[in-house]
């Protein structure tokens, strides 16, 4: 099945209410900082536009590649076997990292205290009106890390013990540093995360990895706690990207909550990303009665515009509906 944008622009308004709306809307999204550029202050200016020569060129990459091994030969790895239950005590705002090796289970999880520009929220634990994360895990099946919000994880009943600043261990593949500027670093499988002083970023990233491992239609992005009914989100196309979608599930959610929803099709738009929702979205196929009308986000606003962020489209269904998007 093709959900085709010209039936999510009109189930998203009427042409009336298109014209009468008034857009409001919220971001809750977070882009990591590039790295600053360094200067070399003892380099006199150059007058010569020749390029350098492959002598030089190779001399510069050793020294970098000698400079970053340096770095690495500077920390101490430490046992294993000192943390007890796999549990890495820690700083800069990471309250701690748990490491487990063990089918069903999540590899690598960390209580963080997130500071500002938070980062979003890709799974909310059950709680809708939750915008801000406490934990960063490692996600098999997103295939990297995300941040979240997890009940009950604040803090730790007994002190874990501490990876000292300048230490490394390695704990069943994943890899955790204090960095020996104070700051957190963890590895696992092919992604990575920082935190400093609890701001938090993912080294060459400048995307969640739900973005950027966007799922085909039919595939769950998470769940989401509606009237105190779970439902699971799912993508109504190929390509659409997770991490805006729940960013945006988010926004209606605090919409409805202040009043901000427009018309009877309790339409919103997100003014950052461009994205759309309405509270009766009509799957293809499907008779427009009040009992078929479900919760629906897309990449097109209530204009017909297109979004500026992310792809696809999501809606929320009760699991055992998942077949009703199957071509």
């Amino acid at each position: 099945m093709h959900i085709s944008r010209a039936h999510r622009i009109f189930t998203l308004a009427a042409a009336s209410l298109i014209a009468a709306a008034t857009l409001t809307g919220c971001g809750n999204s977070s882009n990591d900082a590039l790295e600053e550029p360094t200067f070399d202050s003892s380099a006199e200016p150059s007058t010569s536009e020749e390029a350098p020569s492959e002598e030089e060129k190779t001399s510069k990459e050793e020294k970098t590649s000698e400079s970053k091994k340096a770095a690495q030969d500077e920390y101490t790895d430490v046992d294993p076997s000192k943390f007890e239950y796999g549990i890495v005590g820690l700083d800069s705002g990471v309250l701690g990292c748990t490491v487990r090796a063990v089918e069903g289970e999540t590899p690598v999880f960390c209580q963080v205290n997130f500071a500002a520009p938070l980062p979003p929220v890709e799974h909310n634990g059950g709680a809708p009106q939750i915008d801000e994360p406490n934990v960063a895990w490692y996600k098999p099946d997103r295939g990297g890390f995300i941040t979240a919000f997890s009940p009950g994880s604040q803090g730790y009943m007994n002190p874990p013990t501490p990876l000292n600043r300048g230490e490394r261990v390695t704990i069943d593949d994943a890899t955790i540093t204090h960095l020996l500027d104070g700051g957190i670093r963890v590895e696992y499988a092919d992604d990575a995360f920082e935190v400093h002083d609890g701001v938090y970023h993912r080294p060459g990233k400048t995307q969640s990895i739900t973005e950027e491992n966007s799922v085909a239609k039919g595939e769950q992005c998470g769940t989401w706690n509606m009237a105190g009914k779970e439902f699971g989100v799912y993508a109504l196309e190929d390509g659409t990207t997770c991490d805006v979608a729940m960013n945006t599930l988010a926004g209606y959610s605090n919409a409805a909550k202040n009043g901000e929803l427009q018309g009877s099709v309790t339409a919103w738009t997100n003014e950052k990303s461009g994205w759309g929702c309405i509270g009766r979205y009509i799957i293809d196929g499907m008779e427009d009665t009040p009992s078929n009308r479900r919760t629906a986000c897309t990449d097109t606003d209530m204009s017909g515009d297109p979004a500026v962020e992310g792809s696809g489209g999501v809606v929320l269904l009760d699991p055992s509906e998942a077949g009703l998007l199957q071509n």
